[in-house]
């Protein structure tokens, strides 16, 4: 015979798919000025991202003629290198960028607003893009 306390929690789990439908149909609705905001976006971010990776790649490929041409290699100087040291642990940073998108999702996942965080998510994350663009193409 079962007790009180766990028909509550069978009632409880048998609510639960219907709780997050009316949540995704509240919060994950798309009308059609939200869905051009969000394809502009996606085609900022996108070639923003793209670009970043080209201008790496142009990057290196100048860098490496120009040690060809004229036989050493000229780079910016690092001035507090001296203080930090040899960093033995990149994958430290990659292990971190990869963290973040644990609550990113969650943040996406139950915000009033998931398309709002999506978006800015992504200008700030295209702003980024751009200015590392600049940034190699000056130092490089």
């Amino acid at each position: 015979m079962p007790k009180l306390g766990s028909h509550r929690v069978l009632a409880v789990f048998r609510r639960a798919p219907l709780l997050v439908w009316r949540r995704v149909r509240r919060n994950w609705w798309l009308d059609r000025t939200c869905i051009i905001f969000l394809v502009t976006i996606g085609i900022v971010f996108g070639l923003s991202y793209y670009f970043m990776n080209v201008m790496a790649n142009v990057a290196s490929k100048r860098s490496k003629l120009i040690e060809d041409a004229l036989g050493t290699r000229y780079t910016l100087p690092d001035v507090f290198f001296e203080f930090i040291g040899a960093v033995e642990l990149l994958w430290m940073t990659d292990m971190f960028d990869a963290l973040m998108f644990v609550p990113t999702a969650l943040l996406v996942a139950w915000h009033e607003r998931p398309w709002r965080v999506v978006s800015r998510l992504l200008l700030a994350w295209g702003l980024a893009s751009l200015i590392r663009i600049t940034t190699v193409a000056i130092t490089s």
